[in-house]
């Protein structure tokens, strides 16, 4: 008897979920498309998913407008509407005009196979005289194995896509904050994405001015070692066409012989197309300015050309200045520092421990003979510190 009551039960049960669910359906997915619309996307999960199904996940309209489906209670949906600028819209209009998005296939089978559940996502791109579907199952933008199954241009939108969703709801992401290491190592997968990173920032070089880190090219560091530098520029909107970091070191009252700040900065890994000006392959398009310091070395046996070193030595009044330790050895050159102002630091006329910043200024070496070069580093002394 009780066998007989529980499948009565669940024959009379599960008709009423599955009717419930089309009956409180009232998804745009399920009308005719306005006209005026750039872009139509809905979503149809199936297993584990909220109720009802299909529901618009984004609609754009070519004035800015947009929409999108959300519950109103567990078995209707509502409607919200929202506007995004005209650089977003131009964004979306180059982006599915690509050739990648235009030749794209019309189905793409699921790469990522779900559990209990699967995701089917219609994209309409609208032109004047023509719509381009493409139908993704169980696509996600985040997906780092993405472009071995998608155009690039394609992935591109869909991430921007998930950008005005995000933006839409709410929602804010912060771009993910990573070691300058780890934006080489893995700057395939993370070209075209907002990241924050910290980097070495170099202003006068021969070379032009570039982003680095020393610190990434020690042996410790195994697959994510990298000697590389890369170019820099500023995201005009955002930030202008001036000599940013100038202005910003400006304000810091920096001193201006500093060449070389450390920063936190927010922006864009691209390929560089334009090599007229320099050789770096990469070029990190800077978004905001998170934070500029001095870079302070510790001096340890090696100088390099307009860089501030910090030293702690033991000093006998009356003897020459000399650093904790000689110079690093170079074969068949003979090396000393000049300092170009130690007679205006009083310090040095007492005997005691002293803790010295200074920065080179210049380094000139002559060829002696065939086989013998002298090094000569001045320096500047900037502040002397006793103990």
């Amino acid at each position: 008897m009780r066998i007989v009551f529980l499948a009565t039960l669940v024959a009379l049960v599960v008709p009423t979920i599955a009717g419930g669910q089309q009956r409180g359906s009232s998804s745009a997915c399920l009308t005719d498309v306005p006209s005026g619309v750039l872009l139509n996307i809905c979503e149809d999960e199936r297993g584990m998913a909220p109720i009802p199904q299909p529901r618009l996940y984004l609609r754009i309209y070519k004035d800015g407008h947009g929409e999108y489906e959300q519950n109103k209670t567990w078995n209707t949906l509502t409607k919200h509407a929202f506007k995004i600028n005209k650089e977003d819209v131009r964004e979306i209009e180059r982006l599915g005009a690509t050739e990648g998005v235009q030749k794209a296939l019309d189905s793409y089978p699921a790469y990522n196979l779900g559990i209990d559940s699967s995701k089917e996502t219609t994209v309409d791109i609208y032109a004047e005289t023509s719509r381009k579907r493409i139908i993704l199952i169980n696509f996600f933008a985040a997906d780092r194995e993405n472009k071995k199954h998608y155009p690039a241009s394609l992935i591109s939108l869909m991430e921007k896509i998930e950008e005005i969703w995000f933006a839409a709801n709410g929602i804010v992401v912060a771009p993910p904050s990573i070691t300058f290491c780890t934006l080489m190592a893995d700057r395939e997968y993370l070209l075209g994405k907002r990241v924050q990173i910290s980097a070495d920032m170099e202003l006068e070089n021969e070379e032009g001015a570039y982003l680095q880190d020393p610190e990434c090219d020690r042996p410790e560091m195994r697959r994510l070692r990298t000697s590389a530098r890369i170019g820099f520029g500023y995201d005009e909107k955002k930030l202008g066409k001036g000599p940013v970091i100038r202005e910003i070191m400006q304000r810091k009252k920096f001193e201006t012989y500093v060449t070389r700040v450390r920063v936190g900065v927010e922006g864009v890994l691209r390929e560089e197309t334009d090599r007229t000006k320099h050789n770096y392959p990469y070029l990190f398009f800077i978004e905001r300015f998170l934070s500029v310091d001095k870079i302070v070395v510790p001096y340890q046996g090696e100088l390099k050309d307009g860089w501030i070193y910090s030293d702690t030595f033991d000093h006998v009044k009356g003897a020459e200045l000399k650093l904790s330790s000689p110079l690093q050895r170079i074969f068949h050159h003979a090396q000393r520092i000049e300092w170009m102002n130690a007679d205006k630091f009083p310090q040095l006329q007492r005997s005691g421990r002293k803790y010295i910043t200074f920065r080179v200024v210049a380094t000139e070496t002559q060829q002696m003979t065939r086989w013998r070069w002298n090094d000569v580093y001045t320096c500047e002394i900037i502040k002397i510190i006793e103990n």
